[in-house]
């Protein structure tokens, strides 16, 4: 929504996501990750999802329970402001594009 508004939206939003894989643990395991910056990488909602498919498919990886229900309410309450968001700016989404 924001994007169709403003149009340099779409770069920022593109600079965010890439930032953000580097801080989602796909290639190293969360272990490896010191343990000053670790919280940095245990905020991303993705971290615990990648840990549970690393112990899924190759035995190894740290996931508890607190973790992924984390990913889970960071997940829902995000889609449902986002939801909340767009059903409320919906009508004014039609005239800018």
């Amino acid at each position: 929504m924001l994007t169709a508004k403003y149009r340099d939206m779409g770069y920022v939003i593109s600079l965010g996501i890439r930032l953000f894989m580097y801080v989602t643990p796909v290639i190293y395991p969360l272990a490896t990750v010191s343990e000053k910056v670790r919280w940095v990488v245990q905020l991303n909602p993705l971290s615990p999802l990648f840990e549970a498919f690393r112990l899924s498919l190759l035995g190894e990886g740290t996931v508890s329970a607190p973790q992924l229900l984390y990913s889970l309410l960071f997940t829902t309450v995000f889609f449902c402001a986002a939801l909340l968001l767009f059903n409320k700016q919906g009508d004014k989404l039609i005239d800018v594009v």
